[in-house]
């Protein structure tokens, strides 16, 4: 019987990694994760299902206190080595480095997987970060290399990866039982407390880079042509009071409704006649594609992360920074009569769900040895 293991910062793609782990555990496997936790309070040792997980303080200072974690994952996993078959990391960050250095005393291969691409990406944080071009030294040394997106592995090797160890697996997402009924929008809406208008969702961190004023802006277009409409804004971020400025600006106060963080976004996505995601850069969107695996409708901007991902009937692609486009697509999403859902998610399934890419990731652990 396998072991999988990966240490993983509180955050992040967590949705993936869980689905992956359960995927693990349902083929037969076990699957330990090592996390990190702010609140001291929070135990240190639980379990998900059959999955285990360990806890350990996350750094109160930001470089001594990076060092110390280092040193503490790297001491774990030489003690819990013979636990395990493979390390998988995700992000190749320090966490990265520290399994790295563990390897030679646990002699076990370290998979590394990225994230995200462009400015706020793995490779990106390399070149910009605090003994981040030593971290990538080391990263280079890892049995494999994930990369999400073809973006993403172009970016590792012009930033020197061994192309024979960088490997193009993209990212899982989970299956709904419950499909996306466009009849069925209203009665969601009611649910939810929100008004009965046609519904925009966009779910994600609240950032300019995603487009976000673009968004604002096409909904302002909208509503000068007469088209009724709302948006849902699910997630937060660090642009948060910037987009609501422009909202305010723009006189869509009443038409933005900031819904903030929440555990489970289809109750929203099942609410609404369009998913929307204006980004001018992404790794390979998990959000983009729990949208596309209910089977709604989605517009998406026309960047190399989206394309490709569903047929044109599921997925509209428009020019990023293109306002005006933006809405032309969101308007004729809304008043479509007819969507192919089931097409739509019979690709996402064949495709990217959890069992499909989980057992891509086994077939590159087995050849590892």
């Amino acid at each position: 019987m396998s072991h999988y293991f990966w240490p993983v910062p509180a955050g992040g793609q967590a949705v993936v990694l869980r689905a992956l782990a359960e995927a693990w555990t349902a083929m037969g496997h076990e699957v330990q994760v090592l996390t990190t936790v702010p609140n001291t309070d929070t135990p240190r040792r639980a379990a998900l299902g059959s999955i285990r997980i360990e806890r350990l303080p996350a750094p109160r200072w930001r470089y001594l206190g990076t060092l110390r974690l280092m040193l503490r994952y790297r001491r774990w996993i030489a003690n819990h080595a013979a636990d395990f078959d493979v390390i998988l990391v995700s992000m190749l960050k320090y966490e990265a480095a520290a399994a790295l250095s563990a390897r030679r005393r646990a002699r076990l291969p370290v998979v590394l997987r990225t994230e995200g691409a462009g400015p706020t990406g793995d490779v990106a944080w390399q070149s910009q970060s605090w003994h981040g071009r030593w971290v990538r030294r080391r990263c280079r040394g890892a049995n494999a290399i994930i990369a999400v997106s073809r973006e993403i592995q172009r970016e590792l090797l012009q930033a020197g990866y061994p192309p024979q160890r960088t490997h193009f697996i993209p990212n899982a997402v989970r299956i709904p039982q419950e499909r996306w009924l466009r009849e069925a929008c209203p009665g969601h809406r009611k649910s939810l407390g929100l008004p009965e208008r046609p519904t925009i969702c966009y779910t994600g961190r609240l950032l300019e880079l995603k487009g976000l004023p673009d968004l604002l802006r096409a909904l302002r277009a909208l509503q000068d042509t007469g088209q009724e409409s709302q948006l849902l804004l699910v997630g937060q971020g660090r642009d948060a009071a910037a987009i609501e400025a422009l909202g305010r600006e723009l006189d869509l106060r009443d038409r933005i409704r900031f819904v903030g963080h929440v555990d489970d976004v289809f109750p929203y996505l099942l609410a609404s006649e369009v998913y929307v995601l204006p980004s001018l850069v992404e790794g390979m969107s998990i959000a983009l594609l729990e949208a596309l695996a209910l089977g709604m409708p989605a517009v998406a901007t026309d960047i190399e992360a989206n394309r490709d991902l569903a047929p044109a009937q599921c997925l509209r692609l428009v020019p990023p920074r293109d306002p005006t486009a933006l809405a032309a697509a969101l308007g004729a999403a809304l008043r479509a009569t007819e969507h192919p859902s089931d097409c739509c998610r019979a690709r996402i399934r064949e495709t990217y769900s959890a069992e499909s890419i989980a057992a891509r990731y086994l077939g590159l652990f087995e050849t590892l040895g």
